[in-house]
């Protein structure tokens, strides 16, 4: 191999992100592909050897560059170089083993050659067979001779070669496997990883036993060659049954040392134990080698499952550990116990030199001398170069931000470092605890803000580099970045130091404080920053206000610390603008006046202006002992009882005050003329601006708890001033009494109404604004809802005498809930029932039936209540109030029918219900039925067929229905009931002409005809075709030859009639053909002839020929149609008949075998 990059350095591989990768990737050196292609690669301090497949080894120093080549029989494929870089051991694909002196490569200084299976077979030899891949190799201990070995068919041996009188003398000790072929085993196997503990710069009870670990697919030992050769440590496989994970593995020895810092991966002393980790594809297990007195013993220490099978790994301290899997270079940290981050990473050397499957289970490619660490560096071999990588501190990944000239990111990753512990990763470079961490991050935090500051405000930043532009150079985005990443180092540190005294200075001195104070506002605005110098509050509020950005204002002086505003800008400002959430803040936080917010908006209230509301919204946050505008906070015990004994105070004063106290107060007035303020100014004031609204901000500070003990204040004197109030207007009143009726029983232990002020409250609360005492009234009225669930609340607690005057007071006012409860106890059935039926709904029948169960036969007035009603009842649902009346007013049956009379629509649905139920409509009396039958008639003539079909011939008058039927023009049902009656030939007669006088309807012209004719034979053609139908039937049910003729004649002469008009002529035709297929379908048809039929139907004299033409199609048709009825009904039968006996054919081969 030749040297192609430099001897004196190394190249960056790409240009990898350093402040998101955790390793530093360089390109350490390019291999020649003329010598060969790389398979495997062993690492010693500075000494590097690279075997390939054409059998070369070459040697690379990292000072001098490559230094020698070594050529053996073979492909190489195992590598070792003992610890004191003097001896290289190489194991090739035939089985040899030559060990070199690094001084002397000319020739090996040992060979160990392989065996034949007949020496083995003969007990004379022990070692790896010929053609044997020797896949691990390394040395024990500080012997330059001593060396283990592994090959692919899971064979391990040790070997401690030696010489006698110049004569190699090799001793072989078989560590673990079995010959393949010899002993015909037909179990798999191979070795995965095999490596002996190395010696640590600690010296430790362990290196006297030389341990050697061997992985297998199956399995881990742990095994001491001295004082004798016997096996410490065994580990069976998790995975070895399961047979869709594949086969990966490897392990990694960690010896032992002293580590600088203590954490949770040494001892409290600083030692770290000789650590063995190694992994069953995705899952890694962590031994260690303790010492306690003179013996050694080994300890489980922890254990990791990995997302995907672990290929290789690497320790690159005793902290940290790298894992190679799915093309991905993962850090795992021992003293979080997790990978903690991730990286990509060149496709490195891998090979197939075990089987791909052992045991039904697929192997993954061998990586094993394709990745070296020393010294904490990790080797990695590609197929052209050689790639070493070394871990990037947290103080790189800073200094990386500066070297590129960007300060301000680096001062961003160093506050998300201070400010998240659980980001970046392990932070390599730091103390394994955040409270260890933290002073370290914070003070190199402040020497990059002190930096950057010195940098950005430097006399060459400052000039704007006009030397070299002609128009300078505009730095504000560079200024800007400046105090917003100082500002959030400063958060994170949670010290403002420097952020209001030396960065503040320097844009101050540097006359762009307006940039500082810009970027603040954001931090103002969020609450993260609270405390500033006035004068960058000054300018913010002032640069807003030129901006005419109010709300911004407002957000400015609302989040600051009260301290630092200028109360004479804030407070003229707010008021200026209407800043109202603003000034109260500045009122009640820096001033600590609660009562300036109420009396700068007195004035609004009494000018009726919408923004007075907001007082309501500062009062039911103060009488809580809560903060205004943040209503989150609680105000501090004293200041908060001070705040509502002010406020109350204040509202409920007699007369008006004095704001401020002391000397240079003013009088607060609610009138231009101090002379006309009446008592209780302020409150009268907001009762009248809105009542409703000041109520419901009392109702919440009743609830308060401070009430209860306080000695000036209470729930008691409150309702006392509002029930002595002399209200005039009725609503205000109304809305008092609400109040008081509410809160007097929540209560009862704090507020006492005597029996006058109760009977005063339910009299306010029983008139309404329809009351002709109420003429002053303006605006809206409380609604009835509210004063009536106000009696309620009330009467649950006080318990007045239910006298006539009190019941009428309710039912004038239309409390309906309170009389319902009164009348049912005391059993005044007929007033309820009134008051219910007015107010009918689905849900009322239930009731009313329950009521008159209870009470139907001690009042008889109850009865007649409901049945007066019975018209209203009906509209709300007639079926509840049929079943209503059958079941509970059974023998006021045709009394509750004839008191619909007035409302045809309403009894027949009323009569509806009852004539569905069969069991009903025999207790029905006939002129009951008649009845129906002439609504039916009247209102719905096409229900009466159906009607009269559902019942039998004598149920109903047939005399009657055929009066009716006529009156009303019902033709099909006239025909029905004359048949029923035995007037059959009668009825085709009366058909006759009825069908003569509809084809003169039908006759008339379209064009001609108005929308009431149209009407009209819309309506002719329906009573034609209904009364065919029934025609037809009656005929059918006869069987009577005459009566089809007779019926056929009628329609041969309606279509007669209809022939100067098409449409009408089709309907006809449609009708005859129709009935002609009847006819030919029924029994009566089969004992006349067509002729015959023809001859009877069509008399020469009185038809053309264009009527006997259409009479005759229509005959051929219908015979057409029959015949193919019989055709398929003659096909199904077939089909029935064959299906019968061929299943009988089949039970009758089979005879009486089961």
């Amino acid at each position: 191999m030749t040297e192609i990059s430099s001897t004196n350095g190394t190249q960056q591989v790409g240009k990898p992100n350093l402040t998101q990768s955790f390793l530093r990737l360089s390109r350490l050196c390019i291999l020649n592909d003329r010598e060969g292609n790389p398979t495997v690669m062993a690492v010693a301090s500075g000494q590097i050897a690279v075997g390939t497949k054409q059998g070369k080894v070459g040697l690379f120093d990292r000072s001098r560059g490559w230094t020698g080549a070594i050529s053996v029989e073979g492909s190489v494929s195992a590598l070792a170089i003992s610890s004191d870089k003097t001896y290289l051991a190489i194991g090739t694909s035939t089985g040899h083993i030559y060990l070199y002196e690094m001084t002397k490569l000319h020739a090996p200084s040992r060979h160990v050659a392989p065996v034949t299976a007949q020496a083995v077979a003969a007990g004379r030899s022990e070692g790896h067979l010929q053609g044997s891949r020797i896949l691990q190799l390394s040395f024990v201990g500080t012997r330059h001779t001593a060396i283990v070995s592994a090959d692919e068919h899971g064979l391990s041996f040790y070997h401690s070669l030696g010489k006698i009188l110049g004569v190699s003398s090799n001793d072989t000790l078989r560590i673990l496997g079995r010959y393949p072929d010899v002993f015909e085993t037909t179990k798999k196997s191979t070795t995965l990883a095999m490596a002996a503990l190395p010696l640590g710069m600690k010296e430790h009870q362990s290196d006297a036993h030389s341990f050697v670990a061997l992985l297998t697919p199956s399995k881990m030992i742990l095994v001491g060659l001295k004082p004798s050769a016997r096996t410490w440590y065994r580990r069976l496989s998790p995975s070895r049954d399961s047979a869709e994970e594949p086969i990966s593995g490897c392990l990694a020895w960690l010896p032992s040392t002293i580590a600088s810092t203590v954490s949770s991966a040494t001892s409290p002393s600083g030692l770290v134990q000789p650590t063995l980790a190694f992994n069953f594809g995705q899952h890694v297990y962590f031994i260690q080698l303790v010492s306690r007195g003179q013996e050694v013993v080994v300890q489980e220490w922890k254990s990791y499952s990995h997302p995907t099978p672990i290929e290789s790994m690497q320790w690159l301290s005793h902290e940290y550990l790298i894992f190679y899997a799915d093309q991905k270079m993962f850090l795992f940290d021992l003293r979080k116990g997790i990978c903690t981050e991730e990286q990509a990473i060149l496709q490195p050397v891998s090979h197939r030199w075990i089987p791909t499957k052992i045991g039904g289970r697929e192997t993954l490619p061998s990586l094993s001398g394709s990745f070296k660490a020393h010294k904490g560096q990790l080797f990695v071999l590609t197929q052209n170069e050689i790639v070493v990588g070394s871990l990037v501190s947290w103080a790189d990944r800073l200094l990386v931000h500066v070297s590129n000239g960007d300060s301000l990111g680096a001062i961003e990753l160093a506050t998300e470092y201070l400010r998240d512990p659980a980001s970046n990763g392990s932070r390599i470079g730091l103390p394994e605890f955040y409270k260890d961490q933290k002073p370290i991050i914070a003070s190199r935090l402040v020497e990059l803000m002190k930096a950057s500051t010195a940098y950005a405000f430097s006399e060459d930043r400052m000039k704007d580099d006009i030397a070299h532009y002609a128009h300078g150079v505009d730095r504000t985005p560079l200024f800007q970045g400046l105090a917003r990443v100082c500002a959030e180092a400063c958060l994170a540190l949670q010290d403002f130091s420097f952020l209001f005294d030396d960065l503040y200075d320097a844009f101050t001195e540097a006359g762009i404080e307006g940039i500082f104070a810009d970027q603040m506002e954001h931090f103002i605005v969020q609450g993260q920053i609270k405390v500033l110098p006035i004068p960058v509050v000054q300018r913010l509020v002032a640069f807003r206000k030129r901006q005419e950005r109010f709300d911004l204002a407002e957000r400015i002086i609302r989040n600051v610390d009260p301290a630092c505003l200028d109360l004479d800008q804030a407070i003229t400002l707010c008021l200026e603008h209407k800043l109202y959430d603003a000034l109260f803040y500045v009122y009640t936080h820096a001033l600590h006046d609660f009562l300036g917010p109420i009396v700068e908006l007195i004035p609004l209230a009494g000018r009726q202006d919408g923004e007075a509301y907001r007082i309501f919204s500062y009062l039911s946050v103060i009488l809580i002992g809560r903060a205004y505008p943040d209503s989150q906070n609680l105000l501090e015990d004293g200041e908060a009882r001070s705040a509502r004994s002010t406020v109350y105070g204040f509202l409920f004063s007699g007369r008006c005050i004095l704001w401020p106290e002391g000397p240079g107060g003013q009088l607060v007035l609610t009138q231009e003329n101090d002379f006309d303020e009446p008592t209780y100014p302020y409150l009268r004031l907001f009762l009248k601006f809105d009542a409703e609204a000041f109520l419901d901000v009392l109702d919440i500070a009743l609830e308060d708890a401070w009430l209860d003990d306080d000695e000036h204040w209470s729930r008691q004197k409150i309702i006392a001033i509002l029930y002595d109030l002399d209200i005039v207007a009725l609503e205000v009143k109304s809305f008092i009494a609400i109040f008081i009726a509410r809160n007097a029983p929540k209560y009862p232990q704090f507020i006492q109404l005597n029996k006058q002020q109760v009977n005063n409250l339910i009299e306010t609360l029983c008139i309404s604004t329809e009351d002709e005492r109420a003429d002053e009234i303006t605006g809206e009225e409380a609604s009835k809802a509210d004063r009536q669930f106000a009696v309620e609340c009330l009467l649950s607690a006080y318990k007045p005498t239910q006298t006539d005057s009190l019941l009428a007071k309710f039912e004038h006012a239309g409390f309906t809930d309170i009389l319902r409860r009164v009348y049912r106890s005391e059993g005044k059935w007929d007033k309820l029932v009134e008051m219910m039926v007015q107010e009918a709904n689905e849900s009322s029948f239930q009731e009313l039936s329950e009521i008159l169960r209870r009470g139907g036969k001690r009042n008889p007035k109850v009865e007649q209540v409901i049945l007066q009603a019975l018209p209203t009842l009906v509209d709300v649902d007639v079926e509840k109030t049929a079943n209503l009346v059958r079941s509970r007013l059974t023998n006021r049956t045709t009394e509750a029918i004839s008191i619909l009379d007035r409302s045809p629509h309403r009894q027949l649905a009323f009569l509806d219900v009852f004539m569905a139920d069969d069991k009903v409509t025999g207790k029905l009396g006939l002129a009951i039925r008649s009845q129906y039958i002439s609504l039916l008639s009247s209102l719905e003539p096409n229900r009466v067929i159906k009607c009269l079909d559902s019942h039998p011939p004598d149920f109903f008058d047939l005399e009657y229905v055929i009066e009716v039927a006529k009156d009303e023009d019902v033709l099909d049902a006239l025909l029905w009931a004359q048949d029923r009656a035995g007037h059959t030939e009668k009825g085709l007669t009366e058909m006759g002409d009825a069908l003569t006088e509809r084809a003169l309807i039908l006759r008339s012209s379209d064009e001609d005809a108005d929308e009431s004719q149209s009407e009209e034979q819309h309506l002719a053609r329906d009573q034609v075709q209904n009364l065919t139908k029934i025609a037809v039937r009656i005929c059918t049910e006869h069987s009577d030859e005459e009566l089809w003729v007779k019926m056929l004649s009628v329609l041969i002469r309606f279509t007669h009639n209809v022939q100067s008009k098409q449409s009408a002529k089709a309907f006809a035709r449609t009708l005859l053909q129709d009935s002609l297929s009847a006819f030919v379908s029924s029994t009566s048809a089969e004992s006349v002839s067509f002729s015959t039929l023809f001859s009877r139907l069509i008399p020469a004299k009185d038809s053309t020929y264009a009527e006997a033409r259409d009479i005759t199609n229509a005959m051929t048709e219908a015979y057409r149609v029959r015949q193919e009825l019989l055709g398929i009904t003659n096909r199904l039968f077939d089909r029935d008949v064959f299906s019968a006996m061929q299943r009988l054919t089949k039970q009758r081969r089979r005879g009486w075998r089961p």
